[in-house]
């Protein structure tokens, strides 16, 4: 699957023109340090490719963090609207308490024609870091994604 979004990406980015400023938002970036994972800061940095990285999450590890949106992707005021070229998680979305509301916050930081990208687990075991309240068949995904 990593090929496969890089692959996706290398596609997205080779639409920019020369020289292009933009900014790749990875969506709970930090790991959950309240659970006691590591903390990371720069996991999926190579997937941002000529685009300024960003992260946004609400584990307490992540503020001050530079270049980081400390809050719930379910409501995030704070993020700038249409703020970001590309938005991204890898396994984050099925630890929201409410992922209708993470994909409207997602729609909204998503600029228009840009790119977002967000892997979730079907089948896996339970895993609350800190919470784990739902797996997203494809069908779903597709209803999350278009219903914004």
């Amino acid at each position: 699957y990593i090929d496969s979004f890089a692959k996706h990406l290398n596609h997205h980015y080779q639409t920019y023109p020369e020289n292009t400023k933009g900014r790749f938002l990875d969506i709970g970036g930090t790991g959950s340090t309240a659970s006691g994972m590591k903390q990371v800061t720069s996991k999926f940095q190579h997937f941002a490719g000529p685009l300024e990285y960003w992260i946004l999450d609400s584990d307490p590890g992540a503020k001050g963090l530079e270049r980081t949106l400390y809050c719930d992707i379910d409501d995030c005021p704070a993020a700038e609207t249409c703020g970001f070229d590309v938005t991204f998680s890898h396994t984050v979305l099925e630890h929201a308490r409410r992922p209708w509301e993470s994909f409207d916050t997602i729609a909204r930081l998503t600029k228009k024609g840009g790119l977002t990208m967000h892997l979730v687990p079907f089948s896996y075991q339970y895993h609350a870091t800190p919470d784990d309240n739902y797996r997203f068949s494809h069908k779903a995904l597709t209803s999350l994604l278009e219903d914004r």
